[in-house]
């Protein structure tokens, strides 16, 4: 499932997606018809959190209570999403264990050891 603030660019992702894998069946929802009460995992991959007076993406409370949420977002370490996600009891993701966990695997694509 795809969720976006615009519904043309999360369309656009879903046929870059399924021009490398057609059998995958994604669906598309605006963010205003989408509940994310079921979602075990939620990740946050807009630019939401970069800047300090930026919006939440979500509000965290409508989310399950054993639902993960995971961030891009490297800096700050903490955006105003995991901060509220911690707070209500949330399993966090940092965007920065994203980052280093693909480190080795960039390398080793790009030849680098």
């Amino acid at each position: 499932k795809i969720v976006n603030r615009d519904v043309d660019k999360a369309n656009e992702l879903k046929k870059r997606i399924n021009a490398i894998n057609k059998h995958l069946k994604i669906s598309v929802f605006p963010k205003s018809e989408y509940s994310i009460s079921n979602c075990d995992i939620i990740i946050n991959a807009t630019s939401l959190g970069l800047k300090q007076n930026d919006e939440v993406p979500f509000d965290v409370t409508k989310s399950s209570s054993n639902c993960i949420i995971a961030d891009i977002i490297m800096q700050p370490e903490e955006t105003e999403l995991l901060r509220q996600s911690k707070l209500i009891g949330r399993s966090i993701h940092y965007g920065k264990n994203m980052i280093e966990s693909q480190i080795d695997l960039v390398g080793d694509f790009l030849n680098l050891w």
